[in-house]
């Protein structure tokens, strides 16, 4: 997905054509987006692939030592790193149970609160992940 098209399919995208909201937008979940609006694009592109590739797997995306390098580079408290971290696993896994489409998980984000760039960076790694994670979620429980 080129982001011209992701922006233009999101643009066009109608509410009708959309299902209802697949993110609760709990105190923790705004917390969350607030936090996560402010990392730079480049580094949540990073985080949310290595997250993506963790789905259906067992064990954690991170290690403790990377987690505080994580927390260290984004400036943000241990809590802050967890929330960011659980968050962006949590949109990715309710992405997988949807089985949405790339576009309609870039508008989702947007209406939860998540600065359109930044719901790009989910769509396209869904795009390119998403099959994978859901070929992986799909064996994990047979």
């Amino acid at each position: 997905w080129s982001r011209n098209v992701l922006r233009q399919n999101l643009f066009f995208a109608s509410m009708a054509e959309q299902e209802e909201q697949i993110f609760n937008l709990t105190n923790r979940v705004r917390e969350a987006v607030m936090l996560i609006n402010d990392i730079q694009e480049s580094k949540l592109a990073i985080m949310v692939r290595r997250l993506a590739r963790k789905v259906g797997v067992k064990g954690d995306a991170f290690s403790k030592e990377e987690l505080a390098q994580l927390q260290e580079h984004l400036n943000v408290s241990a809590n802050e790193i967890d929330t960011i971290v659980e968050a962006c696993s949590f949109f990715l896994e309710r992405s997988a149970y949807h089985v949405i489409k790339a576009d309609l998980l870039a508008s989702h984000l947007q209406e939860a609160g998540l600065i359109p760039s930044h719901a790009i960076v989910f769509a396209e790694i869904w795009s390119s992940e998403g099959k994978e994670i859901l070929r992986r979620l799909r064996l994990s429980h047979n």
